[in-house]
């Protein structure tokens, strides 16, 4: 019984499991999330029988397109570029086309604070968790 409850996985191999347990996971939310979504609008459905029907948006009015599939185009890069070029400078070219992709406006104080964030969010991370305490970045 004591065996069932551990995982025997070699060190230099947990970066590649880990992403897709927690993957599989996130899909198992979406999933979850997407049922109970759907039961909801059965129920209020079913209780609104005699009254005109208003149409249902997914999205609110004035959604931007652009940020959203802007978003997925560069996570689905970020991912594809891990390999080729390492957690580091991926996650810096990450962290900087996301912020320019969700920063409508484009200031030096604006591209300072991004270059910012870019350089040293993902090299104080690579440090302390790749350096210090040795964990395996992908």
């Amino acid at each position: 019984m004591r065996h069932l409850l551990t995982l025997d996985i070699p060190f230099d191999s947990y970066h590649l499991v880990f992403p897709y347990a927690i993957g599989g996971i996130l899909v198992l939310l979406l999933v979850a999330m997407g049922i109970q979504k759907l039961i909801s609008l059965v129920v209020n459905r079913a209780g609104k029988r005699g009254e005109p029907r208003e149409r249902r948006r997914f999205f609110d009015a004035g959604f931007d397109w652009k940020k959203l599939f802007g978003t997925l185009v560069l996570a689905i890069a970020y991912v594809f570029l891990l390999d080729p070029l390492g957690f580091l400078i991926s996650s810096i070219l990450f962290i900087a086309a996301v912020s320019f992709v969700l920063r409508p406006v484009f200031t030096p104080r604006a591209i300072i604070g991004v270059a910012l964030n870019a350089i040293l969010t993902p090299t104080i991370i690579w440090f302390v968790f790749g350096q210090l305490f040795d964990i395996t970045l992908p």
